[in-house]
């Protein structure tokens, strides 16, 4: 298991704490029968290659080991791990949703960037392992390790499609595959609440790539009777566009606001129902005219 693991050179790469010699040792705990030894090994990954949401030069090559990892465990720590993965992917996506670039356009940008730096900053870079590149490095890393995550892990758990939906919702590239996923879970009338907020929760952020269209009319196809309120409030808060039925969807999310904040700390990995996107949506809309 984990071969090829000791052949890369981690005194060379950094952390957030200078060289990553520790990183295989951390790799290797996260599968240790022991799961107080795997939970430390784990926060420590997330304190030293993801810190505090800065990537580094050591943090695109752990990721196939940490991809190695997540397939060997258990659905519960896997899905931590997998978080993890999440963690990492997001801060590169959040420049290319952020400025409205295609994932192609993201890579010339960073590129770009990483040309034009200055002796000073390049310095800084060197000490710290901070490149530019690490942006692209780091999504890629993950990117190519989808396919892997998707054919080995278990389909089964509620618990892994959650955290691999929160991992999907990155890679406009892997829309399809987040198409067919949210199909399957909002037709399954076996698929829980939190799973389908999920799935809703991928679709909204795969849908602020300037590649993927809005899912406006998926979004609002949940707004039906035999849907929870729960779902029904996520699902309207992710229209792009808003109709009459999510309109009055909002309105309703506000007056229960109490009790959907208390199913979303308990279901959502979040830790909690946000209203300020609903009052957000509700302003633009009763501003613009819409929806009244």
């Amino acid at each position: 298991m984990f071969e090829g693991l000791d052949d890369i050179d981690w005194s060379q790469l950094l952390h957030a704490y200078g060289a990553a010699s520790d990183v295989p040792g951390d790799i290797r705990a996260l599968v240790s029968p022991d799961e107080k030894s795997a939970k430390d090994a784990l926060w420590r990954l997330f304190g030293n290659i993801y810190h505090q949401g800065t990537r580094y030069t050591a943090t695109a090559p752990a990721i196939p080991y940490l991809v190695e990892a997540a397939l060997a465990v258990d659905p519960k720590r896997a899905a931590r791990i997998l978080d993890l993965l999440g963690a990492i992917a997001e801060p590169a996506a959040d420049i290319f949703l952020r400025d409205d670039l295609t994932v192609a356009a993201f890579r010339a940008h960073i590129a770009a960037e990483e040309a034009s730096i200055s002796a000073q900053a390049r310095a800084e870079f060197e000490e710290y392992g901070t490149w530019p590149r690490v942006e692209v490095e780091v999504y890629d890393a993950v990117l190519a390790q989808i396919p892997r995550l998707l054919s080995g892990l278990d389909r089964a758990s509620a618990e892994i499609r959650v955290a691999m939906l929160e991992v999907l919702g990155y890679f406009p590239a892997q829309r399809q595959v987040v198409e067919a996923l949210a199909t399957e879970i909002f037709t399954d009338p076996a698929a829980g609440d939190v799973l389908r907020v999920a799935a809703i929760e991928c679709l909204s952020t795969l849908a602020r790539s300037v590649e993927v269209a809005p899912y406006d009319a998926v979004f609002e196809g949940l707004l039906t009777p035999e849907h929870s309120l729960y779902v029904k409030a996520h699902a309207a808060a992710a229209m792009t566009t808003q109709t009459d039925a999510g309109f009055a969807q909002l309105l309703d999310a506000l007056e229960n606001a109490d009790e959907i904040y208390r199913l979303d700390r308990h279901y959502a990995r979040s830790g909690g129902w946000s209203m300020t996107e609903v009052v957000l949506g509700l302003t633009r809309i009763i501003h613009r005219g819409e929806g009244v």
